[in-house]
Order: C-alpha cells, then structure tokens, then sequence
C-alpha cells in the first residue's frame, strides 16, 4: 500500500505569481509510484488550505487534484489499483489483498467535503496588495524604519564595498539592471526606490511615483518590510492578501 505524494503545491507562485503548471514535479510524483509499483496506491496530502483573507491562494497553489493525479497514472499503468482517500476512509490488508473501505473509521467523520475550494483557476483575479498594518504602526514610524532599512541596508549593500564583491550585485552591474522596490503603505500610497545598476545613472533615488523604465519590479507592504528587519515577523504574515508581488521584464 502506497500514500503518493501527488499534490505539487506550486509555492513559486509566491515570488513570480506565474501560474504554471508543475509539470517536472508531476512527472517525479508518477515515476516514483511507477519504481514502487505497491499492489494499491491513494494520492496523500498534506491536507490544508488557505482561508479568509488568502483563500484566493487556493485557486493558484493547488494545481494538481487526487482525480487527476490517478487519471494520469492510469494512462501510464493500469495494472496499478489506485483510490481516491477521504478521511474516514479505512484500507484493510489481508496478506495480498488491500480492501478500500470508505467512511469506516470509527475515529473520523466528514462533516462537509470541501475539496472544490482549491480547485486550480489561474485565470482568477489577484486582488490588490494592501497593507494591513497588523502591529498598528504609525506612518512615521514605517516610512523611518523602512527607509533605514533600504536606502542604509539595500542601498549600502548594492552600491558599497561589500555589494562590489557579491556575485549577484556584479551580474546586475554586468547588464547595467534597473530594480525597482515600491513599498505599499496602509493609506494604500506607494514610496519608489529605484536601484540602476551601471552606467551614467548607477545609483539609488526614491519618490512617489516610478519614473523610467526597469527591468525588474518588486512591491511590498510596509508592514512586511519593517517587521522583517526587525525579525519580528515574516513577510507572509504581514498581509491578509499577499505581501508582496514581483515583475520581471527581462
């Protein structure tokens, strides 16, 4: 009897928010089941779900449901018997027979099935990053600490001694990269800080508004910024929707 990792949660949508589906990590969960080749196999999962304020997560983390998981592994070999378990289920072996029994358990009962609320949609919409200010910070003390920490931190790290010998700060010189962080505020105002990496124009500036074109994009709320310099908090727990989001144009 094998429980199958299938489920594939696509965590990278955190950083690119690309909605792709994960093909590679799809192909390994099958080819693993097919190495084994147990008598039974039912799709395991962690069991979770996001909900309230990041619930539409859902309809982008999760792209790969039990059904199809099984739908595929028939295609590649029938002669495996596969399941879908729910809880309650119970799967009896006797020598080399494996009984599935569903909602037997006398330990779990469902109460309501619930899966269809991560059903994989990566056409649904992304709503605004806000900042919730969860610890109640003034906008002054924000708009300080997240200014010490870009322009004294970032800034020093990119355009300092210590930026000239890390590898990812040369590669961005390299190709004269143009980054751009824009910190949302709780009155849902944007403060720019725009990083050229070489040419005419290296350097750091800030303002209200994104002046120019760049290469890369990246937004945050003010809240996840402070929090983390402080290691306080992580930035997934600074906003209800999504803490930050990212572009990249090259």
């Amino acid at each position: 009897m094998l429980f199958a990792m299938y489920a594939s949660q696509n965590f990278e949508f955190f950083e690119s928010q690309s909605p792709n589906f994960p093909f590679e990590t799809h192909r390994e969960n099958l080819a693993n089941v097919l190495k084994i080749r147990p008598r039974m196999v039912a799709p395991g999962s962690a069991g979770f779900r996001f909900c309230a304020d990041h619930a539409w997560l859902n309809a982008f983390l999760f792209p790969i449901s039990a059904e199809r998981f099984l739908a595929d592994l028939e295609r590649l070999c029938p002669e495996i018997e596969a399941r879908v378990m729910k809880p309650g289920d119970v799967f009896e072996i006797n020598t080399n027979v494996v009984h599935h029994l569903p909602a037997t358990s006398t330990a779990v009962v469902i109460k309501s099935d619930n899966i269809a609320l991560i059903d994989f949609d990566p056409t649904a919409p992304i709503p605004d990053l806000i900042d919730p200010n969860p610890d109640a910070c003034s906008m002054t003390q924000l708009a300080e600490v997240t200014e010490r920490f870009i322009t004294d931190g970032l800034g020093s790290l990119a355009f300092g001694t210590q930026g000239s010998r890390d590898p990812v700060v040369r590669l961005y010189a390299n190709y004269h990269a143009r980054y751009a962080i824009g910190l949302v505020f709780p009155d849902s105002t944007i403060r720019w800080y725009r990083f050229d990496f070489g040419g005419k124009s290296a350097g750091l500036t800030c303002g209200p508004k994104l002046s120019g074109p760049v290469d890369t994009v990246y937004r945050i709320a003010a809240s996840a910024v402070a929090g983390g310099s402080s290691g306080e908090r992580a930035s997934f727990t600074c906003a209800p929707t999504h803490s930050f989001r990212m572009q990249v144009f090259i």
